[in-house]
Order: structure tokens, then sequence, then C-alpha cells
């Protein structure tokens, strides 16, 4: 088992979450989201607008599920997606807060 330090995002940068345990060769959760994805949006990124759509460029797409309104005009900036509490959050690089999201693909 090789221990895993999750991070999530905070006014200083990213600062511990907890520490798991990942597995090398198990198969059991193939089809489930890691606990943290990092990537950039596929495109441009004008900011969280209710249900806003974020297709990125390793082909995932998620859909915002929590309301939260911030205008931030970015062309291809960084996401980190992590595990929060049932679901997931995503902090994209200029914005304010991590919003609540679900994998659609």
């Amino acid at each position: 088992m090789i221990p895993v330090a999750l991070t999530e995002p905070s006014a200083t940068g990213f600062v511990p979450l907890q520490l798991a345990e990942a597995t090398s060769g198990s198969n059991e959760n193939a089809t489930a989201s890691p606990s943290v994805i990092e990537s950039r949006i596929d495109g441009e990124f004008e900011g969280w607008e209710g249900e806003t759509i974020i297709r990125l460029t390793n082909g995932q797409i998620w859909r915002q599920t929590e309301y939260h309104y911030e205008y931030h005009y970015a062309f291809m900036p960084s996401i980190l997606i992590f595990k929060s509490g049932a679901g997931y959050k995503a902090k994209v690089e200029g914005t304010d807060d991590a919003v609540g999201v679900t994998r659609l693909k």
C-alpha cells in the first residue's frame, strides 16, 4: 500500500485534508472517481452561474450542484476537484471559493 496525502484549497494555498491508503492493482472501485483530480478546463471559463457545466482537458465533464455566483474569466485555468463529504468540490484557479460539483462523464 502507498500512503497518499490529500489536500484541499485554503486562503494560504493547499492544506492536508486526510491520509488515505491507495492500493495498486485493485480494481474494486475502477468506475469510481479518485479523491483528487488535477486538470485544466478545456477552453474558456466565465465563472460560476449556478448550473455551470465544466469540460476538462482529461475528457471528464462536471456540473455545478450548489448555488454560487462568481464571475471570473480565464482561458484554460487549472482546476482541482476533491472529495468533500459525500460529494465533490471544485476549486478553479483565480476564484475565491470551492463549489460543489457532480461528474457527468
